[in-house]
């Protein structure tokens, strides 16, 4: 539902950028993203959030272009969900080096984990034949929250980071029980 709601905002910028490839929005996207996260190690969340904003809108609109010119592929799929994967790491990474030690440091890799083990079962669940769009803390919820927790870091990040380390984890334990109650049937 609200995926369509944002859909529509992102449209404007989907026809604007048309004229490029799909998978070169992807990757310049993932370096933006990078860009970003090199800014934050430095020292500078405020900043390194509005410049991860701007990689992610890339990441938001590859799948419109390629959608809207007719040119999605399974290669750029999987380069976009790969890519995804990087950027998880290179973020909590990113905050987990920045803070240097301390809560948020273990909340950053608590993090990681839950959207790793999140996008793995997910993953591995559909290489099953099971429908895993179950959860409530996908990607997009999670990088929305890490921004807005980098904007706002000297008020919110402790608390943004506390909630997505719980609910990705919380998300991955749901979904790895949604598998192995489909797939209990099938025995």
């Amino acid at each position: 539902m609200y995926r369509d709601w944002i859909r529509r905002i992102f449209n404007p910028l989907v026809k604007s950028f048309s004229v490029f490839p799909p998978n070169f929005l992807t990757l310049l996207g993932f370096v933006i993203v990078l860009i970003g996260v090199y800014v934050l190690v430095k020292g500078y969340p405020f900043l390194a959030g509005w410049i991860i904003l701007a990689g992610s809108i890339f990441d938001m609109i590859d799948g419109g272009v390629a959608r809207l010119k007719g040119k999605t592929s399974r290669f750029g799929a999987f380069l976009d969900s790969t890519l995804d994967r990087y950027s998880d790491f290179f973020i909590f990474t990113g905050v987990a080096l920045w803070s240097k030690d301390g809560i948020l440091m273990y909340l950053a890799l608590a993090s990681l984990l839950g959207s790793f083990i999140t996008s793995f079962a997910r993953a591995r669940g559909e290489a099953l034949g099971v429908d895993v769009k179950v959860g409530f803390m996908q990607r997009g919820e999670r990088v929305a929250l890490m921004i807005l927790g980098l904007i706002l870091y000297k008020y919110i990040l402790l608390y943004v980071l506390g909630f997505i380390a719980v609910m990705t984890n919380i998300t991955a334990i749901h979904r790895i029980y949604h598998v192995w109650k489909v797939l209990k049937k099938e025995v």
